[in-house]
C-alpha cells in the first residue's frame, strides 16, 4: 500500500510503499477514500524535522534529555546507535480520514465490512491507502454525509472538546482566538449551540472566512476599535469565555490579549498550543479561571481507551473523545455545520508532498483545509509480492517478528553483526516499521502477517520481539 511519511533526517515528505497493516484484535481495517491535513498540527510536526540538529535540539529539550540519560546509563556509542535508529524510520503523518472497512477484528462488534467511518488518532488513521484503527477510534459516517466533510472528524472532535470546556450556556459571548481550521470549526459550533461569536486573527484572509460564517465582530487584535466593539456586544460587561486556539508555543501574548475583553470570572480555555505564560495581576483582579482543553476529549492519551478499547461508563464520563466524534457527524448530517467552506485545496495522495509545500508555506496561498483523496485501491489486493532469493548457504535464515526500538536498536544489530545470519522476513503488525528495518538490514521482505515468516521453508529460526505479553500466540 501507499502511505505518507517524512524523514527525519531531510525532512522531506513522501509517499513510501509499505504493506498493509495486520487487522487489530480489537480494532477493525479501513481503506481511506479521504483523509484531513491539519495545517497547525502538521506544520510544527513537519517543521521541525526540516530543521538543523542545533535546531531540533532547541524545539523539543524533552528529546535531548532522553538522549542524555542514555548517555549516562548505557554509553555515548549506545546513545548514538539508538537514535541513528529511531530517526532512520520514516514518521507517518496525519491522524483524521474517512474510508469503508475492509476487516473486523474479533473483539469488534457493532460494524460491518463495507460500512464508511470515520477514524482518529496520531498513528491510526494516517494518511494511508489502508489503516488500522482501534475500537474507540472510529465512528459509522451517517447517510448523506459526504467522505470529505467526514474526514474532518478529528478536528470536529478537537473544537467540541474546547467548547464543551468552556461550559456556556444559550445567549453567552465567546471570544475565539486563532481563526485556523480549529478555530473556524470552533466557531461554527458556537453558534449551533446559540453562542455570540467575536473572532480574532491576524490575517484578514480567516478573518473575512469568519464573516461569511456569521461571526458577531471579526477583528485583529491590535485593532483600536476592538475594546469598543465588544463592550457594545456584551452590554459592557466583556466576553463569558474564550477559546483560544491559536499556535503560540513561544509567547503567552494571547493571555494578555484577551483579559481586558473578559468580564469578572470568564473562563478561557487553551485549545491550541500556547504558552502558558500569564500576566497574574489581569487574571488576579478578575478571578479568571483557566482550563486546557485535551485535544478530543476524554480517553485522549490514555492507553486502556485507545489502544485496548475499554470505555468509560456514561454515567461518569458523559463526552468521551469517541463520543465526540460521533456528535460531530450527527452535527453534519442535520446541516448544522458546513465544511465545505473550509476545504481549500483538495489533492490525490501521490500529490502529498505538494500538499505540505502549502503546509509549511513553500507554495505561498491562502489555506484552511487540505483534503488528500485516494483511489479504490482494488489492484493492490491482487499485486504479487517479488520473488525473495534463495537464503545464504551456511548461514541460519533468520525471520524476525517486531521491529521496534529494542529489536531494531539492540537485538537485530547485536545478531546481524555477527555475520552469521541471512534475514529473510520482517514482521510487523503496521508493516511501515517492518518496511523501514528490511530496507536498513537488507531482509527479502516485509509483511505485517507473521505467518509468512512461519511459512518460510527458508526460515531456520524466529526471533520474537514483540512486546512480552503477545509472546505466547506465536508459539509454534
Amino acid at each position: 500500500m501507499k502511505i505518507v511519511v517524512q524523514n527525519l533526517k531531510t525532512g522531506k515528505v513522501f509517499l513510501a510503499d509499505a504493506p498493509k497493516p495486520a487487522v487489530p484484535d480489537n480494532g477493525i481495517l479501513v481503506r481511506t477514500s479521504a483523509s484531513l491535513i491539519s495545517a497547525g498540527t502538521d506544520r510544527a510536526v513537519v517543521g521541525l524535522a526540516r530543521k538543523s540538529t542545533v535546531g531540533k535540539a532547541l524545539a523539543r529539550p524533552d528529546l535531548v534529555r532522553r538522549v542524555l540519560r542514555k548517555v549516562k546509563n548505557d554509553g555515548l556509542w549506545s546513545a548514538y546507535k539508538a537514535v541513528q535508529n529511531v530517526i532512520a524510520e520514516p514518521k507517518t503523518l496525519g491522524y483524521s480520514l474517512v474510508g469503508e472497512v475492509l476487516a473486523i477484528g474479533h473483539r469488534v462488534e457493532g460494524v460491518a465490512v463495507g460500512d464508511r467511518v470515520a477514524c482518529a488518532g496520531a498513528g491510526h488513521a494516517n494518511h494511508a491507502e489502508v489503516a488500522a484503527i482501534p475500537s474507540n477510534l472510529f465512528v459509522s459516517v451517517p447517510q448523506g454525509v459526504a467522505d470529505e466533510d467526514a474526514a474532518y472528524v478529528t478536528l470536529g472532535a478537537i473544537a467540541m472538546h474546547g467548547l464543551r470546556q468552556a461550559n456556556q450556556q444559550l445567549g453567552a459571548t465567546v471570544l475565539v482566538v486563532g481563526l485556523g481550521l480549529v478555530g473556524q470549526i470552533m466557531l461554527q459550533l458556537c453558534r449551533a449551540a446559540g453562542l455570540k461569536v467575536i473572532g480574532l486573527d491576524l490575517e484578514e484572509a480567516k478573518l473575512d472566512l469568519a464573516r461569511k460564517n456569521g461571526v458577531l465582530i471579526a477583528a485583529k487584535p491590535d485593532d483600536p476599535g476592538l475594546a469598543a466593539k465588544v463592550a457594545a456586544a456584551t452590554d459592557g460587561y466583556g466576553v463569558d469565555a474564550v477559546l483560544l486556539c491559536a499556535g503560540s508555543k513561544d509567547s503567552g501574548a494571547p493571555f494578555e490579549d484577551v483579559a481586558g475583553h473578559c468580564r469578572d470570572r470568564a473562563r478561557v480555555v487553551v485549545v491550541g498550543d500556547v504558552k502558558m505564560d500569564i500576566p497574574r495581576n489581569a487574571y488576579f483582579k478578575k478571578e479568571l479561571e483557566i482550563l486546557q482543553s485535551r485535544s478530543y476529549g476524554p480517553g485522549r492519551y490514555d492507553p486502556d481507551y485507545e489502544e485496548r478499547g475499554r470505555d468509560y461508563p456514561i454515567g461518569y464520563v458523559r463526552w468521551t473523545e469517541r463520543r465526540n466524534m460521533k456528535a460531530f457527524m450527527d452535527l453534519l448530517a442535520s446541516g448544522a455545520l458546513d465544511m465545505q467552506v473550509l476545504t481549500t485545496h483538495r489533492f490525490p495522495v501521490e500529490r502529498a508532498a505538494e500538499a505540505y509545500d502549502l503546509v509549511i508555506g513553500k507554495t505561498p496561498t491562502f489555506t484552511v483545509g487540505i483534503v488528500l483523496t485516494y483511489g479504490p485501491g482494488e489492484a493492490e489486493e491482487y499485486k504479487p509480492a517479488p520473488k525473495a532469493r534463495r537464503k545464504v548457504p551456511g548461514k541460519v535464515g533468520l525471520g524476525i517478528i517486531g521491529a521496534g526500538n529494542f529489536a531494531k536498536g539492540v537485538l537485530v544489530p547485536a545478531m546481524t553483526g555477527t555475520g552469521g545470519f541471512d534475514v529473510r522476513g520482517v514482521v510487523s503488525a503496521r508493516g511501515l516499521s517492518a518496511q523501514a528495518m528490511k530496507e536498513r538490514i537488507g531482509a527479502q521482505y516485509s509483511d505485517s502477517d507473521p505467518g509468512r515468516v512461519f511459512d518460510d521453508a527458508d526460515v531456520d529460526a524466529v526471533v520474537i520481539a514483540t512486546r512480552h505479553d503477545s509472546h505466547a500466540r506465536y508459539v509454534v
